[in-house]
């Protein structure tokens, strides 16, 4: 594809620009992409490059993509039963085998099948306890594993095994229960991220941070909590984002 190329260099561009010089010798360039561009609207949560090239970007008005020109913008038709679930998009991940989920505002997981031009849609049943735990889901991410995680913004995180032969498995829920030291601490799933050694970590807006062993999740969840007082515990509860250095340090986003 003609675009991705251009995409490329833009980013290895910037990802090489010597860190030693002053800010005005640096200073790189900026291109802005807006409404006027023909991105869908302007405020954007997330934004992911597949496997093709295309830039996803996802917005509080529509899912995004763009091929180094134009965009295409999807949105939810009441119409058509295979569009995209919400207009408003969080959050975006490529699985391990290339596939593309979003995250949406009031209709679950999504996920956008190429091959049809279609999205599917993972929706919360109350009456089915495998179904999707919340249709308010905040992030998500594909392990190396190929575990698809998903965070909601009230009733915990979900975990999806895709099989190869007969597609996704049934969801399996992790919520706080307040009779159990080893449940997730909170609801309010905000970040997600998984480590080098393959330990996820589980970022919530009121409850601190987590960390599981997806290989052995009857162990539980090791919880972190701020401590008023102990300047080596988290600054906050309030996890906004989480990441790693190459040397395996973590980094804690907090409000």
């Amino acid at each position: 594809m003609a675009s991705r190329k251009g995409l490329s260099l833009f980013f290895i561009l910037l990802a090489w620009l010597p860190v030693g010089r002053t800010v005005a010798q640096n200073a790189p360039h900026f291109s802005h992409l807006t409404r006027e561009e023909g991105l869908s609207q302007s405020t954007v949560f997330d934004v992911l490059q597949d496997h093709t090239g295309f830039m996803w970007i996802a917005t509080q008005d529509g899912l995004n993509q763009f091929d180094g020109y134009r965009f295409r913008i999807f949105k939810h038709n009441p119409r058509a039963p295979n569009s995209l679930g919400d207009s408003f998009v969080r959050a975006l991940t490529l699985d391990t085998a290339g596939r593309l989920w979003m995250t949406t505002n009031s209709r679950g997981l999504n996920l956008w099948i190429p091959e049809e031009q279609s999205f599917r849609h993972f929706t919360h049943d109350p009456a089915d306890p495998t179904s999707i735990s919340s249709n308010s889901t905040m992030c998500c991410l594909s392990d190396s594993a190929g575990n698809l995680w998903v965070g909601t913004f009230d009733s915990g995180l979900n975990l999806l095994r895709w099989d190869a032969e007969s597609g996704p498995a049934a969801f399996r829920r992790f919520q706080h229960d307040s009779l159990s030291a080893g449940s997730i601490s909170g609801n309010n799933i905000s970040a997600l991220f998984s480590d080098r050694s393959g330990m996820l970590w589980v970022g919530t807006y009121d409850s601190g941070l987590n960390r599981l062993d997806p290989a052995a999740p009857e162990k539980g969840f090791q919880r972190f909590r701020h401590r008023p007082g102990d300047r080596q515990s988290l600054s906050d509860d309030n996890i906004t984002s989480i990441s790693a250095d190459e040397d395996g340090y973590l980094w804690i986003g907090t409000r």
